[in-house]
């Protein structure tokens, strides 16, 4: 992306660096997308954590092994490609979109995120994975064909692997804000889930993609939702996004 700045509906971009004001506030820089969306603010709060963390290596290891090849702002999406390597011979797409379920009443602001990979090699298995950190009270998570919903304790940690179809959830409510921030997966977007305490006062959320292997030329996707939702009736609000977004299929463009 040339050193100018570019003003989109959402999106204000300035070389790799770009500012996001569309109901939620924060900064990305798509040269470190293993950094997420930082500075974060709703309703003119700072929030302490990151969003959208997208890495290679598991959680454990925040690296994002790959120069930016091309980025650009389109409507209300943030698109950045990458250059494969010898070590990490993938060619991703990353498309970071504003106001993304817009469809849906009662949400403060929404953000999703699509992660497509593409190889030149035979067989592969590519290690990603998006994660959030986050400050809360409590936290929750909802699973696909079910009206249960397991709260997370501040010592546990709670892992979940697609055996079910569907939308996968998880729900934070927010310290010292009444407002929630929900994550939502499909099943057959991703390997496995967990959700922990990181011992500092806040939560992680953990989404590994792409468990199975990928071949040569093959396109695989896998889109994380985001949104910000009044605490009151979130638990409610969340399964109506999840019964909305089961309606959605992925976008063709990569």
């Amino acid at each position: 992306m040339p050193d100018t700045t570019v003003q989109g509906r959402s999106w204000t971009v300035e070389g790799t660096r770009a500012v996001l004001r569309n109901g939620v506030g924060g900064r990305i820089d798509v040269a470190h997308p293993e950094d997420g969306l930082c500075s974060v603010t709703i309703d003119k709060h700072r929030l302490t954590g990151q969003l959208l963390r997208t890495h290679s290596n598991g959680y454990d290891r925040f690296v994002w092994p790959l120069p930016v090849a091309d980025s650009y702002v389109r409507g209300t999406d943030l698109v950045a490609s990458y250059q494969p390597s010898a070590d990490w011979p993938y060619s991703p797409q990353i498309y970071w979109r504003a106001n993304a379920l817009e469809s849906i009443d009662g949400l403060i602001g929404s953000l999703s995120l699509l992660v497509s990979v593409q190889t030149h090699l035979l067989e592969t298995h590519p290690q990603v994975a998006v994660t959030t950190h986050l400050e809360a009270d409590e936290v929750w998570q909802l699973m696909p064909g079910s009206d249960n919903c397991i709260q997370v304790g501040r010592n546990e940690i709670h892992a979940a692997y697609p055996t079910s179809p569907g939308m996968y959830c998880v729900l934070v409510r927010l310290t010292h804000l009444p407002v929630s921030y929900c994550e939502f997966m499909r099943s057959s977007d991703f390997n496995a889930l967990d959700v922990a305490n990181d011992g500092t006062g806040s939560y992680r959320i953990n989404w590994a993609l792409f468990g199975e292997f990928l071949e040569k030329g093959v396109i695989r996707r896998a889109r994380a939702f985001s949104a910000f939702l009044p605490r009151t009736n979130d638990l409610e609000l969340a399964a109506a996004c999840c019964d909305m977004l089961k309606l959605d299929s992925l976008p063709l463009t990569t």
